[in-house]
């Protein structure tokens, strides 16, 4: 009995020294910031780190939809919000998230070093084109950093004229999706 409770301990903290590990990479890597939307500063400010997915639109309106998933002192929250100035107020689903789940998540992220994603910036030499899309954006938010990058219609252009950074970008964004569907 005393035995397997040791084993459990060290278990348990190999897997705080690798998340632990993760944060220092994210770290390393962000530019110092502070964000301008309110809620997701509020987040920064009060977690340890803070992973989000953003789909922007400005079809007809400037509407920004997250997924976010929130760290602090171990444990996992997630939110869903949208952001739009179509309609006033902020609309906020929280939800609890499984420690198996962030941790597993944040350990992707590192391996795939995610701080290397380069931008499109909105360009691209594919010959297929789309008009009126939705830019995507993947944050990592660290208290005073953050790391950022963005894909205009990246599922249509990794389609029609894949690269090796937005199937990066892409892969990131689907595992965040993953604990959301859980």
């Amino acid at each position: 009995m005393t035995l397997s409770i040791c084993f459990t301990f060290i278990i348990i903290a190999c897997g705080s020294a690798k998340i632990a590990g993760a944060q220092k990479a994210f770290a390393q890597y962000g530019k110092e910031e502070q964000l301008t939307d309110s809620f997701l500063h509020a987040l920064q400010r009060q977690n340890d780190i803070v992973i989000a997915t953003a789909i922007e639109n400005n079809s007809f309106a400037k509407t920004i939809t997250y997924q976010i998933l929130a760290m602090k002192n171990g444990g996992w929250k997630g939110y869903k919000y949208v952001n739009s100035s179509r309609s006033p107020g902020l609309r906020v689903n929280e939800m609890n998230v499984p420690k198996a789940a962030g941790d597993s998540l944040i350990l992707f992220l590192k391996q795939i070093e995610v701080w290397k994603i380069k931008n499109d910036e909105g360009r691209t030499t594919c010959n297929a084109v789309i008009n009126d899309g939705s830019t995507w954006h993947l944050f990592i938010i660290m208290p005073t950093r953050v790391i950022e990058s963005s894909f205009y219609e990246p599922e249509f252009y990794q389609q029609n004229c894949s690269n090796a950074n937005r199937k990066l970008f892409l892969d990131a964004i689907n595992k965040i999706r993953q604990v959301f569907v859980q």
